[in-house]
């Protein structure tokens, strides 16, 4: 067992130096994706003229809100698919099967090392944001509780966006092209997290059904901890929701996994 958890150590430490090697291209990702956000901030601003709350939120929070969910779209969003994609479509999945080590676990230790470096590499950016949101006096008692809160929340966001990614791509042991369901889903993922507008905006009826999905717990439920007053008892009530769809999507993985082995000939080109 300590060998095995020592391979996946190492392979997060080569992967951490691989994306460090790449650094300068999560900036150019977090710049072309702030493009939009530029057009989100001013459209709000607009809309602050005539409202000082909107959808419980001030002009100060609203725009701090946007700042963190771009942050946090770069770097929670997988990006393996593709790589995964090709294992599986031109078999290299074949080495991984030969070898006594997990592909879900590789995946993953990738996957938490690009999550790191991401994070760290926003550090100073996020401390600016928060800089400013304290001097804004837009802040409680409870920060240091809710940063705690945020950062558990975090984690679990990283590995809800994991497993529902991880999920889709063993599709590809069934359909061919996959590339259209994988941006139906970061679509979907985007517009139901909460990215593209607070979900405090939606219905109030859609809200409650949403908040029975993994989809709020990605973006949503992690900024509204920083940016409003803590409900722990939406804390636990996220967390066991949160605890049941990482069982269930984790079963599917499972299920799909196994599955797809057995149709799995490697010759698939």
């Amino acid at each position: 067992m300590e060998k095995k958890m020592g391979i996946y150590k190492k392979v997060f430490e080569l992967k951490f130096k691989k994306h460090l090697q790449y650094r300068s291209s999560f900036l150019l990702n977090f710049l072309f994706s702030s493009i939009p956000l530029l057009g989100y901030i001013v459209i709000w601003l607009y809309i602050y003229n005539y409202s000082s709350i909107v959808g419980g939120f001030d002009r100060t929070q609203m725009i701090i809100y946007y700042l963190f969910s771009c942050i946090l779209n770069v770097c929670i969003t997988p990006d393996f698919q593709w790589d995964m994609n090709n294992d599986i479509r031109e078999g290299g999945i074949i080495k991984f099967l030969l070898l006594p080590i997990s592909y879900f676990k590789y995946r993953m230790s990738s996957f938490f090392a690009g999550v790191l470096l991401k994070l760290l590499i926003n550090v100073p950016l996020i401390f600016i944001i928060l800089f400013f949101y304290v001097i804004k006096g837009s802040y409680n008692n409870n920060t240091f509780i809710s940063l705690l809160l945020f950062t558990f929340f975090l984690i679990c966001s990283s590995i809800i966006s994991f497993l529902l990614y991880y999920l889709l791509i063993l599709m590809s042991f069934f359909i061919i092209e996959i590339s259209a369901v994988s941006y139906t889903l970061e679509i979907i993922i985007q517009f139901f997290a909460g990215s593209l507008i607070p979900l405090s905006l939606f219905p109030e009826k859609l809200q409650s059904v949403l908040f029975f999905t993994p989809f709020p717990y990605i973006i949503y439920f992690p900024l509204n901890l920083i940016l409003k007053k803590i409900d722990y008892f939406n804390c636990l009530k996220a967390l066991l929701i949160i605890f049941i769809w990482i069982l269930i999507l984790a079963y599917l993985i499972m299920l799909f996994w196994k599955r797809g082995l057995m149709r799995y000939d490697g010759n698939e080109k």
